[in-house]
């Protein structure tokens, strides 16, 4: 049986979610690495992954270029310098927060998305999309419970992770309608390693400036390691939402963002050895009540 356009679009967003999910889970298993080491080595994944598949699938091409060229350049420019800058900021939350803290700042964007798809690309929202969105979010909050004594500059930093993270879904969403998620991944990856190779030859300088060890010792083993560990979740994290995106709405598919914190609780209980208490169990109850009733409503009430 062949799924919707629907059920399609929300298994690749489904998919994403655990793939980034598990992407932390590295990252916090591997403390001793920066936030930009994190980000080369995903884009070093998609290069070695991304380049050879496309020039596979267009290898009957006369022009080697054509794979690659976009027909969106100047929005894949913006989206490219704040989807790096968002990544490095998503891996630099990770890295200073745990995982509960950095979930629920990062599930703002979750409303904001709608608000740009709404104002920037037209699409109607719906009332039954945001009562999932905000059920979803009482969820995550009411299991949370986060108290925050002011704004430090980790929550800073995640806040406008948060910012970009809405703009640059936008942003992809409107590129996606005429080109191939493949050509958006490579020039994000090519711009991340450009980012890589300029930071990594002024390293001295910034760290004199800020403190911050942006490269911290590397060995070739501890590349490998994390380019296999890390960089498949990362790659199919990126594809997954990627190819949803192109399928779906963006307001559909934003309660299924709350996916992530289901996630990091069942990881963090079997993984971290943290024992889900009775608020987690009843925000993951109202989390999977709203994505199953949204589902319902869309694939069967609706046409996609």
């Amino acid at each position: 049986m062949k799924l919707s356009q629907v059920n399609q679009g929300i298994l690749w967003f489904m998919s994403s979610r655990l793939s980034f999910a598990l992407a932390g889970i590295v990252i916090k298993l591997f403390p001793e690495n920066s936030a930009l080491q994190f980000n080369f080595i995903r884009a070093a994944f998609i290069m070695l992954l991304v380049v050879p598949v496309v020039f596979f699938y267009n290898r009957k091409e006369l022009d080697w270029r054509a794979p690659f060229k976009s027909k969106n350049p100047s929005l894949m420019v913006i989206r490219v310098v704040l989807g790096t800058i968002g990544l490095i900021c998503f891996y630099y939350t990770f890295q200073t927060m745990t995982f509960a803290k950095a979930i629920t700042i990062a599930a703002a964007s979750t409303f904001l998305t709608p608000l740009f798809a709404k104002f920037f690309l037209g699409e109607t929202i719906g009332v039954h999309r945001m009562i999932a969105i905000s059920v979803g979010y009482i969820g995550v909050w009411y299991a949370l419970d986060p108290i925050y004594s002011g704004v430090d500059i980790y929550e800073i930093v995640a806040l406008i992770n948060v910012i970009l993270t809405a703009s640059v879904q936008t942003i992809s969403k409107k590129i996606l309608i005429k080109d191939k998620p493949f050509v958006l991944m490579f020039y994000t990856a090519m711009f991340s390693i450009f980012m890589a190779f300029c930071t990594w030859s002024s390293q001295a300088p910034i760290k004199a400036i800020t403190g911050f060890d942006a490269w911290p010792t590397l060995t070739l083993t501890g590349f490998a390691l994390l380019l296999f560990c890390m960089g498949p979740f990362s790659f199919m994290g990126q594809y997954g939402y990627l190819k949803a995106f192109k399928k779906v709405d963006l307001s559909l598919l934003m309660p299924y963002d709350y996916t992530n914190f289901v996630f990091a609780a069942l990881f963090g209980y079997f993984i971290f050895n943290e024992i889900p208490d009775v608020n987690t169990w009843v925000a993951m109850g109202l989390i999977i009540l709203a994505t199953a009733l949204l589902t319902l409503y869309e694939t069967r009430g609706r046409k996609s």
